[in-house]
């Protein structure tokens, strides 16, 4: 009878052990990630070799490889503003994430420039846990 009920004991610490380590998700103790999303929602800025665009260029942007790219303006810091609202973004989108690419169309004349770029981004951590995401500005040169 002891033998069984210390078979039962064992197996019991076992078992609770086991939901333990599963259920923490092997997380360090101490370490907890706060539950905040780092969401960017400004526009994304493009910088355009001006020799591409001549005195009369246009750029035509979106997010996406398949999207159909809209005229963008330039602002006053020279660079070119791709904002994430319609028609430059398709329907649910909520903020940039990193991987995010843009189409940038550059058209001097009757000849136009179709590119693809990653949106380049840098992210801080804090051990286990990510930090929030600084996004860089496109280059098309």
């Amino acid at each position: 009878m002891v033998r069984r009920m210390a078979k039962r004991v064992g197996g019991a610490f076992v078992a609770i052990a086991v939901a333990a380590v599963t259920l923490t998700g092997c997380v360090p103790p101490g370490v907890a990630c706060p539950a905040i999303g780092f969401v960017y929602a400004g526009p994304v800025m493009i910088d355009v070799d001006t020799t591409l665009l001549g005195d009369q260029g246009t750029v035509e942007a979106c997010f996406g490889t398949g999207c159909q790219a809209a005229p963008i303006e330039r602002g006053s810091d020279g660079f070119w503003v791709l904002p994430q609202e319609a028609p430059y973004t398709s329907s649910g989108v909520v903020g940039l994430q990193p991987g995010t690419v843009v189409r940038v169309a550059v058209t001097r004349g009757s000849t136009t420039a179709d590119y693809s770029v990653e949106v380049p981004y840098e992210t801080t951590t804090n051990g286990w846990c990510p930090g929030p995401v600084d996004f860089g500005t496109v280059v098309i040169d």
